[in-house]
């Protein structure tokens, strides 16, 4: 009996529906029906990849929604009274219908959201024209009138959907054995022999087949936040599958054949009335606007000949036939459009002074890209390949993502959405699915798994991106046991498996934005996600449809340049051009041959430092060749590539053509467009052809790769004119046994080689922060410092750097610090963002309230502010973490006074508003100062003023607690916590630093291990000691000692810690005898270095030790002994700043010989 299923929820009815598109389609086809409809609850999300697997296994798709209808109208949003809903299947007729459903289902977001998407009669009624409309399932407004004795209600509601969709509406009946159904489809029946309406028969369906029920109810446990065991939750009945007529007609044997066989066979009238087809071969650009007699193309050609000269002043034959070439396939292809509206928005930012990238992608390999200021870098001499980005052989939408400056990339999308209209433009969907840990966490909640349990199972799970628990099982030895022994295990991971992936909820791509010709409405549906208006389909489905998207990227390094760039302008009034300075500075490659690249876009990772120091690079391509080589796949060839670069002489080319080609890379095989080069010089094809060769090959499909493999030696014959239009490696003259072997190589490589177009846009930024780096350090490390001053975990690092490279870095301070980080001199100042719970709010009138004079004192600082910008607690904090001491006072002496001058700065701020001046300021202008004397008390300690900053820096400023251990923490340590991530899982290390934290725990045989945490200069690692050697050396765990720990690195994915088996107190080393040791130290300060005697003795504090210094005053001829508060270690970097500070020659060390 023909059968169609016309109410399906999908995986997309999130945390609701879980037929699963690709089972959900196959099934339908082993059961022989021929059509199948997608009605999720109130959203379209799923319709293109329903369309496309039920087209790709021969069933016709039908599309809908089941719309949730408000019970008043859209916009009534009252509490308790419009939460309420009714259901209502929608399936489209045809083209006219698909876009009324669309501009429904988008409306329901946009205008009717309120817990969820809702329409109402008036869009209904006005937008019904080419829908089908269901009555539904027993959340339908009929059945709800029935199920509440109102069968008037119910007959006015199927009279009033009649009208609205004449002869397009139907009474649905389902059957799945709830107590309601039976009487409910009975008085259905007879509304539609009343009212002369025909009968639907469908079923609910939310999962695919019946063994699916258990994962569908523990899904619908997570959406509703309950227990599988919950007596009173609610839960489906195990008849929510695909079925068959059969089975439906069988379950409703009390109904009337001849009313079900009409219901029946009206599921085959309506799947053949519904007929929508979507068009992946149209383009849909917007209309960019170009003057009177101009084509697209023509216009695009005169802009590229005006700015021709910007990028070659010069342009010889080359070049310009280069441009004629890109142009041509550009107008052939339909893509000058789509080139005038991406340089129209990056012209844009550059006007705006908004730092556009180099470029990403294979765009970078377009010439015309370069000279429109799309891309920043000539690929001419880099030999990049247009036909990488776009060939006339196999025409696709370009694809080119832009990255713009992470703070202002809202300002360009804000002119995109102002130029093409609000209503044309809007942000891409994104979904959330359930990843693997996630999953088992989730299943184990719903089956009352206890939490440390399901934590426990969760971490046996690798972390690795993108793994699945399938895969978990075979690598995770300790998973795979528990799932063989303990059945509450298996089922929980058998659930979880079911789950896995399935989308979860919605947000907003990080970049993706959709650009359409006209109101995206009546092209795709829309949702909301917060107050942002999204597309309902994700990025890869709004390309197949054909519509613009753009990738707008904030990159947060492009803001880092520019802040340096600021930096360099302020500190030393010089501008940097990078289009000036080209990419062959002696210096900067110096400084990347010795890895020191910390900081440096892409190579700041251990593993690439080291790579580096042995790639010791001289030139921009070696550059682009380790950028391109160090990831999963190519890294197999870096000792090839070192060895040959290394030896030149010695490489050997299988056929001299393949010279010009592999020079570049030593013989080696490193980018996606050497395969092309080599396919077209050895065996004649073109480069858009062998673009499509390169193509077969990364894909690796066997039967592809050996027709690939018979064109490459053969060569290609035209079916139609009998043409050669390959003429083949053999014809060529390679050997065959050459022609086989490159072919090979290529194909192993061609799965992961690198676009040499993305790895030279992703070097330029390389390049011009290492540069940035190398010659103004202070500026750049400054603004990396801001660009992560969230992250206290990186900044303790980039401090770190700091005092390597011998730049002091001072403590924030309210008469100096701007928001974010600057350099004073030859010093990085800390900015004010820094500082934890210290708002933008708070820091701009504090740097604004003091441009005309610096604040003197406390009081001074709290009047100049308006009343509530600054609160107690805020006070505080900037107090604790040494922001107020240029006024004079230590914290404690700030913290003592603080109230009362709270008090007295509301006062004169509340008479200063109601006009009531004091006697004093009648008689005088001038200022009278409320004087508020502080106690004569020492400041906390350096311990506690370091907690303090700890607590609100997420660091160290003043010092740090292991100062006075820095040279025996060298002695005994083989590595740094900032090093572990560079090390293989079981590698054995020694690690010196600081307990912070240590936590005993008893074990299931009865016995104490502990977690610790271990603190050195660059950062915190967990440790786990396992009763065996805590039994040994439990003792010396206490927080605050310095120790050396030995033990093993565990990784767990992104995750590590330490097995630790071996602890070694440590005492500070003042007696190091191997060399010179500082005895005294001498600081000769000028008239002019005066105003530096506070930065000085910050650099002192911060090196707190055991050896005198002494001031001597050059032109008074006087020595002053400090006192002993700011004896110092005598390190090289305490020395390398002071002389940063005051120049070389006035720091003098005496020093006692090594004995």
């Amino acid at each position: 009996m023909d059968f169609v299923h016309l109410h399906v929820h999908t995986e997309y009815s999130l945390l609701d529906g879980f037929a699963q598109i690709d089972s959900l389609v196959e099934y339908i086809r082993g059961l022989g029906q021929k059509a199948i409809a997608i009605t999720d609850h109130g959203n379209m999300y799923g319709i293109i990849d329903f369309y496309s697997a039920a087209k790709k296994a021969g069933v016709k798709p039908i599309i809908g929604c089941e719309v949730y209808v408000a019970c008043r109208t859209r916009f009534d949003r009252e509490a308790n009274v419009d939460s309420e809903t009714y259901h209502l299947v929608l399936l489209a007729q045809n083209e006219v219908g698909y876009r009324n459903l669309i501009r429904i289902v988008s409306d329901s977001f946009i205008e009717g959201f309120y817990y969820r998407p809702r329409v109402d009669w008036e869009l209904l009624e006005k937008h019904s024209e080419g829908l089908i409309a269901l009555s539904a399932c027993l959340g339908g407004e009929v059945q709800q009138k029935l199920l509440n004795q109102d069968r008037e209600g119910a007959r006015r509601v199927a009279k009033r959907l009649a009208e609205a969709f004449p002869n397009r509406f139907y009474i649905e009946i389902q059957e799945h054995g709830l107590p309601e159904q039976k009487p409910v489809n009975k008085e259905l029946i007879s509304i539609a022999k009343e009212l002369n309406l025909p009968l639907v028969i469908t079923n609910d369906v939310h999962y695919v087949s019946p063994k699916d029920h258990k994962a569908h109810d523990a899904l619908l446990c997570i959406q509703t936040g309950k227990v599988v065991s919950d007596p009173n939750r609610m839960r489906f009945v195990p008849q929510f599958h695909v079925t068959t007529a059969e089975e439906l007609l069988e379950r409703m044997s009390y109904l009337s054949y001849e009313d079900l066989a009409q219901a029946v066979a009206n599921t085959v009238r309506i799947a053949e009335e519904c007929t929508v087809d979507f068009k992946f071969d149209e383009v849909h650009l917007p209309r960019f606007d170009i003057p009177e007699g101009y084509t697209e193309l023509s216009y695009l050609e005169k802009i590229c000949h005006e700015r021709l000269t910007w990028r070659y002043p010069d342009a010889d034959e080359r070049i310009l036939k280069r441009l004629e070439y890109e142009l041509d396939v550009l107008g052939k292809a339909g893509y000058a459009g789509y080139f005038l509206i991406t340089q129209d928005f990056t012209s844009f930012a550059r006007e705006k002074g908004i730092p556009v990238g180099p470029g990403r992608g294979s765009a970078v390999g377009s010439i015309v890209s370069y000279i429109l200021g799309i891309t920043d870098l000539d690929p001419l001499p880099y030999d990049l390949l247009f036909e990488r980005f776009l060939h006339l052989e196999r025409v696709s939408m370009p694809d080119i993502d832009i990255d713009f400056c992470y703070e202002r990339r809202e300002e360009v999308i804000e002119y995109v959405t102002k130029k093409y209209g609000s209503e044309n433009v809007c942000q891409i969907v994104t979904f959330g699915t359930m990843g693997a840990r996630a999953v088992v966490r989730d299943v184990a909640r719903v089956l009352s798994i206890p939490l440390s349990e399901a934590d426990r199972i969760a971490k046996l799970v690798p972390e690795e991106l993108g793994i699945t628990l399938k895969e978990a099982l075979t690598k995770s030895a300790d998973l795979l046991a528990l799932y063989n022994s303990d059945p509450r295990i298996r089922e929980l991971l058998d659930i979880a498996q079911s789950l896995e992936g399935m989308p979860r909820h919605t947000s907003v791509h990080a970049a993706g934005v959709v650009i359409a010709p006209e109101p995206l409405r009546n092209l795709i549906p829309l949702a909301k996600s917060g107050q942002a208006v999204i597309t309902q389909f994700n990025m890869n489905m709004v390309q197949e449809l054909g519509l613009l998207k753009m990738d707008f990227l904030g990159l947060r390094t492009l803001t880092v340049i520019r802040n340096c760039l600021d930096n360099i302008k302020a500190n030393r009034n010089l501008d940097i051009d990078f289009s000036k300075l080209g990419h062959e500075d002696v210096a900067t490659y110096e400084m990347l041959s010795r890895a020191d690249t910390l900081g440096v876009f892409q190579l700041e990772g251990g593993g690439m430092r080291n790579f580096f120091a042995k790639l010791k690079p001289t030139c921009f391509e070696d550059i682009v060749a380790g950028i391109s080589l160090f990831r999963p796949g190519p890294m197999d060839q870096i000792p090839r590539f070192l060895e040959n670069r290394a030896h030149p002489d010695d490489i050997k080319y299988p056929d001299p053509r393949l010279e010009p080609i592999l020079k570049v890379t030593f013989g080696c095989m490193v980018y996606q467009e050497q395969v092309q080069q080599i396919v077209r010089e050895l065996a004649g094809y073109s480069l858009g052809r062998a673009d499509l060769v390169r193509r077969v090959m990364s894909k690796k499909k066997p039967e592809a790769m050996e027709l690939e493999r018979q064109f490459f030696l053969h060569g290609v014959v035209d079916d139609t004119t009998g043409e050669r239009v390959v003429p083949g490696a053999l014809a060529q003259g390679v050997l065959p046994d050459v022609a086989s072997k490159v072919f090979d190589e290529m194909a192993e490589f061609a799965k992961y080689a690198f676009n040499k177009s993305h790895g030279a846009g992703y070097a330029v930024l390389a390049y011009q922060t290492a540069y940035l780096k190398c010659h103004y350090s202070a500026e750049y490390m400054a603004a990396l410092m801001t660009s992560v001053a969230g992250n206290s975990d990186k900044l303790v690092i980039y401090l770190e750097e700091c005092k390597r490279l011998n730049i002091p870095v001072l403590p924030p301070d309210i008469n100096e610090s701007l928001a974010i980080f600057t350099v004073q001199g030859g010093s990085i100042r800390f900015g004010l963002v820094a500082i934890k719970n210290v708002g933008a709010k708070v820091i701009e009138p504090i740097v604004s309230a003091r441009k005309e004079f610096k604040y003197e004192n406390l009081y001074d600082f709290l009047t100049r502010l308006e009343d509530g910008t600054l609160n107690r607690r805020v006070l505080e904090y900037l107090i604790k973490a040494g922001a107020l001491a240029s006024l004079g006072l230590n914290r404690r002496q700030l913290l003592e006074i603080m109230d009362e001058c709270l008090e007295k700065a509301a006062s004169a701020r509340k008479a200063k508003d109601t006009g009531q001046l004091s006697m004093f300021e009648m008689l005088d202008s001038s200022d009278v100062r409320i004087q508020i004397r502080a106690p004569e008390v020492a400041d906390f300690p350096m311990s506690e003023i370091l907690t303090m900053e700890k607590e609100l820096l997420g660091f160290y400023v003043s010092g740090h607690p292991l100062d006075q251990y820095r040279r025996v923490m060298r002695r005994n340590s083989s590595h740094t916590t900032s090093q572990l991530s560079e090390l293989e899982d079981k590698t054995e290390v020694i690690l010196a630093g600081m307990l912070i934290d240590v936590r005993a725990i008893i074990t299931k045989t009865g016995k104490r291990m502990v977690f610790l945490q271990l603190e050195d200069f660059e950062g915190v690692v967990e440790a786990a000691v396992f009763p065996q050697h805590f039994e040994k050396q439990g003792d010396e765990l206490v927080v605050g000692r310095a120790l050396a720990l030995r033990g093993n690195v565990s990784r767990r994915g992104e995750r590590i810690s330490l097995a630790a088996s071996e602890f070694k107190t440590l005492v500070p080393d003042v007696n190091d005898n191997s060399q010179p040791q500082i005895t005294k130290l001498t600081l000769r300060i000028s008239s002019q270095a005066k105003s530096k005697l506070i930065e000085v003795r910050t650099v002192l504090k911060s090196n707190p030790g055991q050896i005198p210094v002494f001031i001597e005053m050059v032109e008074e001829q006087t020595l002053i002994k400090v006192d002993k508060s700011l004896y110092v270690d005598g390190s090289t970097e305490l020395c390398g700043s002071l002389s940063q500070l005051l120049r070389p020659e006035n720091v003098v060390t005496s020093f006692k010989g090594p004995e």
